[in-house]
C-alpha cells in the first residue's frame, strides 16, 4: 500500500513538473522612446516585455554597449491568460550614431538583444 501511495506522489509531481515546462512563452519585446528623437535632447527609453511565462526574467538597458544606470522598472504584472508583462526604462541623451540596446533573459536562458530603432 505504501508503493502504490509513494508511486502515485512521484507520478503526480512528475507530471506537475512536465505541465510546468510544457506552458514556457518566451517573451516578446518592444524598444522604443517616449518621444520622438531629438539628438542631443533627453529621452526616456523603454523596454516593454510580454506575454512571457514562467515570471523570471531579467531586462538590461544599454547605450553603446555600456549598461546604463539608474533604471527602473514597474512591478511584474499577470494576466488572466497565466502569461506576464513587464516594463523597464531609464533616461538618455541619444547621439547621432548611438546604438541603444535591452537585452532580455528570460527562464535562465541567454540574453536576447533588442536593438532600438531611432527613426
Amino acid at each position: 500500500m505504501k508503493l502504490l501511495i509513494a508511486s502515485a506522489v512521484f507520478l503526480l509531481g512528475l507530471s506537475l513538473a512536465w505541465a510546468d515546462t510544457q506552458d514556457i512563452r518566451d517573451p516578446k519585446v518592444r524598444v522604443y522612446l517616449e518621444k520622438p528623437v531629438e539628438f542631443g535632447v533627453k529621452n526616456k527609453m523603454l523596454c516593454y516585455a510580454y506575454d512571457f511565462h514562467p515570471p523570471l526574467i531579467k531586462i538590461g538597458m544599454y547605450l553603446n554597449k555600456e549598461e546604463v544606470p539608474n533604471a527602473h522598472q514597474n512591478d511584474m504584472k499577470f494576466n488572466q491568460d497565466w502569461s506576464y508583462e513587464m516594463l523597464k526604462y531609464v533616461e538618455i541623451t541619444p547621439n547621432q550614431g548611438d546604438k541603444a540596446t535591452c537585452t532580455v533573459s528570460h527562464n535562465g536562458q541567454e540574453p536576447k538583444t533588442y536593438e532600438l530603432n531611432w527613426m
